[in-house]
């Protein structure tokens, strides 16, 4: 089953992860480039830092729809990229799911994905 939605605790925080296509219209509007360039595995935890953070903003934005109170999305994407470094499970557990809902496969079916899914169960190795 292809999940799009997902939660993650930032500062204490619930954030809502939405990923759907939309996502890539919030990044034009933003101006982030999203390069799936996989070249290595900085390259891929920051593709998939910025698409975990335009999918917060996406949730956000679905949100502030019903609840135009809500004001501006509070985060920046130091904030998704620190929440990464120190949840490296639950961040793959997410690429995985962010990878099927955007598009319709799984991670192991992106070139280069396992090493990205290998760095962070490393990243879980070093902290133990």
């Amino acid at each position: 089953m292809i999940r799009s939605r997902y939660a993650i605790n930032i500062e204490g925080a619930n954030v809502e992860l939405l990923f759907t296509l939309s996502i890539f219209e919030i990044a034009r509007r933003r101006g982030i480039v999203i390069a799936s360039e996989m070249k290595n595995v900085a390259a891929r935890m920051d593709f998939f830092n910025k698409l975990i953070y335009l999918a917060a903003i996406n949730a956000w934005e679905y949100r502030a729809f019903d609840d135009p109170g809500l004001g501006e999305f509070p985060y920046k994407l130091i904030d998704i990229a620190e929440w990464a470094g120190n949840h490296p499970l639950e961040y793959a557990r997410i690429i995985k799911g962010a990878s099927a809902a955007i598009a319709g496969k799984e991670l192991s079916d992106v070139d280069g994905a396992q090493d990205a899914e290998a760095a962070a169960e490393a990243a879980v190795q070093k902290k133990k």
